[in-house]
């Protein structure tokens, strides 16, 4: 739904977002006495945020975080301190930050410091409607103020002086404005690639990997500027961490981590570096004996002399009218210095180079050292004037020259350690990216960028040019404070074209809009923000109306299923929106995704948008249900799909994409112990069967061997029982375990007598063919009679539904070697993939991900947690509402589309179908999930299931247009009989595409994360600092 707003206006500017914190706590954060929150998570979030006080739902004040650290480790017995020693929370300077007393009160694996400033408790708390339940971050509505802040400020108009590409010409002239960029010292990335995070600034997720894999590749390859990138190395970050007082920290970073990991080479290049500092101190002095000679003739020879010898090197025709200075940021800079020109001081370089002050030595200097040395020498020994001085500087130019040599003493094999360790200096947050390795990086990803720069008040000029995609559009983003005395420590932002504002367009970017959607999913649950004038309303707040609605009606004796009925079939949000808007929440989705990192522990607290995700009245049944039970609604929602669509006739598909797919509703629920799993789906399961056996004759099967209903079992019981209901069976477990062969994982194999092989019922996903043959028939095939060929059954029915524990779910998505040692994760970008040590546990999705069988892929995963159960009151509003309905539903298909019903291959309603315009935005669809593809950082898995967007747009669009036309006919609201279309509606199409990116690509890369969760090394020539903050991908 919307962001969450103050339920009272306070014309205050809010943060937009907030965490909760106990009352003592947030006094103590407020009165800036505790500056350090301890947490067992990251956090990325930067700025200001917003403080609840638990039990309480009013804002109490707001805080600043800048920045998040690991403090410490717990191994459930005893704390370790980090690496970083001196960030350990239990030393005794360290308690008064976080204020904590006892050792034994906090317990988290890892524990994190999230460093907090400037508090400010409001004169008086802001009522705000947050959210029930257990959330971590609660997103809090954005003024008007702040909307207008995250536009950014205008900056000025681009000015080119060079021949921009051909693509990029359409910026030269254009007012522009900047986007505020996150502050760290990966701004460069965020600029160039960043989309627009909650806080309200541009951020790439996960920008330093990104930087390692597009430097690293480049590194090893043919770029001219990545080559030279590595041949300085030494002369930019080693030497001067060695010798100079003033280095960089980058060098000063590059070069601790180079001793680090290679004090061999280290030793021998402190010794070369002291040899070499010798080399350029004596250098310097002869520069220095050159400058005071050049200082000396030009100050004081005649005027006449001067110019005689300037004409005679030809300096007079080309450079002494032109300006001694540059502008930075409106201010006036020496070339060649970074000196201030003075107010009154020369305007030419001849007059420059006339005037004493010592700012203008490097133009002197430049006069002999740009010009050829032969002409110089001849220009000074043939002059007749001042004889003396330029004898003088005659005899400092050739020593000069005669003296000057290769100073670089850089040591042998030096360069190929300097990189290892240059890679793993730039994934720490102090390192801040040059426009050098920023062009490098973009020409290997292949965006194309001009770097602007400052040069006046509203004036730009390009600095950087980096074309690398002939027809691909053009980024722009400047360096601030450029002008500065500092070599690398400007910050980037993002700059775009000042639109010319236009009426009645839906406001905002792709990008940023998509990206706060899913932000606000991660933080207060799955409920993306559809803003702007044009935009989709809000279905939240009219879903939380319905509810209501229906258990007011309930509890007060009225009718709740007249209320059911009269329900629209889709949220205001699905029919306002637009298919363009869902390819735009798609990208930002994903690349949200990919930032937020959810753990399954955090899944389990996403509440779902299920009012705009499946059919409206089913989404207020099933939380009005799930508010009576405790039991997490999504859990029932899933249940139904898996439970309806397993009595669907084996012949029923839809065509969406000019092929027929019969896909199933696979389900695979994850919750904690006691989290509801078995009561979700066990009650409905009954209804169902008793629906059967009320109408034996329209199920599959028989009643005797429970109709359709695959219990776990043999593999041979199971084809056994697939064989006897023609191909039909639901595969259904509230206790995940037992179905799941724990041998797969470790060996990529199934123990058939003891488990149901699932890898041989992938096609059965889709409708397709389940072989029959059992090994006992394999052995006896020579036998066997033509009649006794065991031929396998060319479309079927079968269906899973699923319900596990965290620890299966976690257990099923970790990578490693059936020796425990590693395997790699197959990534998009994996040129040099992240590997992990695990234990010995046997792993399932170690088997997917190892033997790539797509098994994961046709499941949807959802993760809910039990909710505080409703009063005595709604008990009995299963059996009185939801049992009618369901049963209802289930007798209705059973008759209408079960297993035994007549689908001729002409009968409308056996393959669902869209309308021409509506294939055209299935097209279009499929493009934008293959975008997503090329861009995504995400595993196989997910890489994978964005792949799989036919089948899940065809089998849920498929059971919203069947329950749009059933759903009034078993609610009593229309007095006509069921007329099968076959139409798959507009309506039921976007609604699918919202199930398919917030419903399902949520679970993939929720199962994505666990598969990386204990990253602690990289390869080995690449080590990663384990007290980085960000190096465990965790939530922010």
């Amino acid at each position: 739904g919307a962001a969450l707003a103050p339920s009272s206006s306070c014309g205050q500017d809010l943060p937009c977002t907030g965490f909760i914190v106990q009352k003592e706590w947030a006094d103590l954060i407020l009165s800036g006495q505790k500056i350090w929150e301890i947490r067992g998570e990251v956090t990325k979030k930067r700025g200001r945020v917003a403080i609840f006080e638990k039990k309480s739902r009013d804002i109490a004040g707001e805080v600043e975080i800048t920045g998040c650290i690991l403090v410490g480790h717990w191994d459930g017995h005893a704390w370790s301190a980090p690496d970083e020693r001196r960030n350990y929370l239990w030393l005794p300077e360290n308690k008064d930050k976080h204020m904590i007393q006892g050792t034994r009160t906090v317990t988290y694996k890892n524990a994190y410091a999230w460093v907090l400033r400037a508090p400010r408790r409001y004169e008086s708390p802001i009522p705000f409607k947050r959210p029930r339940g257990c959330v971590k971050w609660v997103r809090i509505g954005k003024s008007e103020s702040r909307q207008q802040e995250t536009a950014g400020s205008d900056i000025g108009v681009l000015h080119a002086h060079d021949e921009l590409p051909a693509d990029a010409a359409s910026w030269v002239g254009q007012s522009l404005r900047t986007l505020p960029t996150l502050g760290d010292g990966a701004c460069a990335l965020h600029a160039a690639f960043g989309e627009m995070n909650e806080g309200g600034f541009l951020e790439c997720p996960q920008a330093r990997e990104l930087a390692l894999h597009a430097l690293e590749a480049a590194l090893q390859g043919e770029d001219a500027r990545a080559r030279r990138l590595r041949k300085n190395m030494w002369q930019e970050l080693a030497r001067p961490a060695l010798c100079a007082s003033d280095a960089s920290p980058e060098a000063k970073l590059f070069w601790q981590v180079f001793v680090d990991k290679h004090p061999e080479e280290a030793a021998l290049a402190e010794e070369a570096a002291g040899r070499e500092a010798d080399l350029v101190l004596q250098d310097a002095k002869r520069r220095q004996a050159l400058t005071e000679a050049c200082r000396s003739f030009f100050l004081g020879s005649s005027w006449d002399c001067v110019c005689d010898f300037l004409s005679n090197v030809g300096y007079m025709e080309h450079e002494a009218s032109q300006p001694c200075f540059e502008m930075r940021q409106g201010r006036a800079v020496v070339k060649g210095t970074q000196l201030e020109l003075p107010a009154e001081g020369p305007q030419t370089k001849m007059e420059a180079i006339r005037t004493e002050a010592n700012m203008f030595d490097a133009l002197r200097l430049g006069v002999l050292l740009n010009s050829s040395l032969d002409s110089v020498l001849s220009a000074l020994e043939n002059g007749s004037l001042d004889m003396e001085r330029r004898a003088e500087l005659a005899t400092a130019l050739r020593r000069f020259q005669q003296a000057a040599v290769a100073t670089s003493l850089e040591p042998p094999g030096f360069e190929e350690a300097a990189v290892a360790a240059y890679l793993v200096a730039i994934q720490q947050e102090a390192y801040y990216f040059s426009v050098e390795e920023l062009a490098i990086i973009c020409r290997q990803l292949e965006t194309n960028v001009l770097v602007l720069k400052e040069m006046a008040q509203f004036r730009l000029q390009v600095e950087a040019t980096v074309h690398s995609r002939i027809g691909g559009e053009f980024k722009a983003i400047v360096l601030r404070d450029a002008g500065g005395r500092e070599h690398v420590r400007s910050h980037f932002e993002r700059v775009e074209v000042i639109p010319t504002p236009k009426p009645d367009t839906w406001s905002g970017s792709s990008g940023r809009h998509g990206k706060e959607d899913v932000e606000e999913q991660a933080d207060c649950a799955t409920s993306a923000t559809w803003s702007g004038s044009k935009g989709p309303s809000c279905g939240s707040e009219q879903f939380e109306k319905d509810v209501a609605h229906v258990l007011t009606a309930f509890e007060t004796g009225q009718d709740a299923l007249a209320r059911l009925a009269a329900l629209p079939h889709h949220s205001p949000e699905i029919v306002e929106t637009s298919f363009e808007q869902l390819r735009q929440k798609l990208h930002g989705l994903v690349g949200a995704y990919a930032h937020d990192r959810l753990t399954s522990e955090d899944a389990v607290k996403v509440q779902y948008p299920l009012w705009r995700a499946g059919f409206y009245p089913l989404a207020v049944l099933f939380e009005c249900w799930s508010r009576s039970t405790g039991i997490p609604a999504v859990f029932y929602t899933d249940a139904f799909g898996s439970l309806f669509t397993s009595v669907w006739h084996k012949e029923l598909g839809a065509d969406v994409a000019g092929f027929t797919s019969r896909s199933r509703y696979w389900c695979c629920g994850t919750a904690q112990p006691g989290g509801g799993k078995t009561p979700a789906l066990e009650p409905m399961l009954r209804m169902l069967q008793g629906c059967m056996k009320k109408l034996p004759h329209f199920a599959a099967g028989s009643p005797a061997d429970s109709f359709n209903v695959v219990e776990p079992m043999t593999h041979a019981a199971a084809i056994a029982k697939l064989r006897d209901t023609e191909g039909y069976g639901l595969i259904a477990a509230g206790e995940g375990g037992p179905v799941l062969c724990p041998a797969w994982p470790s060996n990529g194999t199934w123990t058939q007598n003891t488990h149901i092989n699932l890898q041989r019922l992938l096609n059965s996903a889709q409708g397709g063919s389940v072989s029959w043959e059992t090994a006992f028939d394999r052995k006896d095939r020579k036998a066997a009679t033509g009649e006794d060929a065991k031929a396998p059954c060319e479309s079927t029915n079968v269906t899973i539904a699923l319900f596990q524990q965290l620890s299966v779910f976690r257990n099923w998505c970790l990578v490693c070697n059936r020796n425990g040692g590693v395997s790699k994760l197959s990534c998009d970008y994996s040129s040099n993939a992240a590997v992990c040590f695990l234990d010995k546990h046997p792993r399932w999705a170690q088997g997917e991900l190892r033997s790539s069988i797509g098994l994961a892929q046709r499941f949807i995963f959802s993760f809910g947690a039990v909710r505080q159960p409703g009063k005595p009151q709604l008990q009995p509003f299963e059996n009185e509402v939801v049992r009618p309905v369901l049963e209802r539903l289930f007798e209705a298909v059973l008759q209408h589309l079960g297993p035994k019903t007549a689908l001729h291959e002409d009968s409308p309603h056996r393959t669902w179908r869209l309308a021409g315009s509506l294939r055209e935005e299935v097209h279009k669809y499929r493009l934008a999930t293959f975008d997503c593809n090329q861009r995504s950082f995400f595993g196989e898995v997910f890489a994978s299931g964005l792949n799989k967007s036919v089948y899940w747009l065809g089998a849920t669009a498929t059971l919203s247009s069947i329950l749009e036309e059933l759903w009034p006919c078993v609610m009593g609201a229309s007095g006509k009989g069921l007329g099968w279309t076959g139409n798959i509606t507009a309506n039921a199409l976007k609604q699918a595409m919202v199930f398919f990116q917030e419903r399902y690509l949520f679970g993939l890369a929720t199962l994505d994360v666990e598969t990386r969760r204990l990253l602690t090394k990289r390869a080995a020539q690449f080590p990663e600092c384990k007290d980085q903050a960000g190096s465990e991908e965790g939530p922010s």
